[in-house]
């Protein structure tokens, strides 16, 4: 599984050039599959190189400008890239979580300007979910447990300044190309897409942290760590990870493929650097 990196904020920049919080890693590797980071500053030829030797990427959350920056970018080609090798019957699933989310709606609306202000950061919500959710891909299968808890309880971390309206679904025709699975409110009341996927390709949405309960344990965020919370969000690895498994692409030889795991790197323990992470992989790149 492809997770793409992003550059270093102040805080960690004396470490090195970019990203990926341990989280996202672990909250892969706790599924059962292996990671691989995707720089987001190589470029297009290696970004797609390596896309074909994977089984999926995951966009991560995290606080990087977005407009027409080399994240976004190296985003945006992989957006198409899924689409394409998903037209070609080349199974390939995209996962973004909360800024990955944002990314994914900019790109596919083809509008850097999408995104609007919500009330949103530092909280946790039940899903809202949509009459049709059962539909989706993403719930279809879905324990009756899990579901409840995601309906019925603070389970998902919210920690966004922006967000996609519904009514910007519509205006950008979004609808045409997203089902949406849930909503949720910010303290003002303002409604924001929190779920989605996409009709016809594995490109699924979450404005939430499913890795956070799992993973993070900043005191500064509410973060739900009971046990139906941390189960419930776990299954959003598990589903992705069941996606990737779909796809059978390989690396050209076990050498490539042992290059590109991120063995390679170590975590650094950055709780102290930057609260929201407990552990960061920091690279030169």
């Amino acid at each position: 599984m492809g997770i793409l990196t992003q550059p270093t904020n102040a805080n960690l920049r004396q470490y090195g050039k970019s990203y990926i919080a341990a989280s996202y890693v672990k909250f892969v590797e706790a599924a059962g599959a292996r990671v691989v980071p995707v720089f987001h500053n190589s470029s297009p030829q290696e970004i797609t190189e390596l896309f074909n030797q994977i089984n999926g990427v995951l966009l991560p959350g995290g606080g990087s400008n977005l407009h027409y920056t080399a994240l976004y970018y190296a985003a945006e080609l992989i957006y198409n890239l899924t689409v394409q090798a998903n037209k070609n019957n080349i199974y390939f699933p995209l996962q973004g979580h909360c800024m990955g989310f944002e990314l994914i709606h900019m790109i596919a609306s083809r509008n850097i300007s999408i995104l609007t202000s919500f009330d949103a950061e530092n909280i946790a919500l039940p899903l809202d979910f949509e009459q049709d959710f059962r539909s989706s891909r993403l719930f279809a299968t879905a324990q009756s447990d899990v579901v409840n808890t995601f309906s019925k309880t603070d389970s998902t971390m919210n920690n966004h300044f922006f967000g996609v309206s519904p009514e910007s679904y519509k205006t950008n025709h979004l609808d045409s190309i997203f089902q949406i699975i849930s909503t949720n409110k910010g303290r003002k009341g303002r409604v924001f897409v929190s779920t989605a996927e996409h009709k016809s390709y594995p490109i699924y949405s979450i404005q939430w942290h499913a890795e956070k309960p799992i993973f993070e344990w900043w005191t500064h965020e509410v973060i739900p760590h009971d046990y139906a919370s941390v189960f419930a969000n776990r299954r959003m690895a598990d589903f992705l990870v069941s996606e990737a498994r779909k796809n059978t692409q390989k690396f050209a030889n076990s050498d490539a493929e042992d290059k590109a795991l991120i063995y390679n790197y170590r975590p650094y323990y950055t709780a102290k650097i930057t609260g929201d992470f407990e552990q960061c992989y920091i690279f030169d790149k």
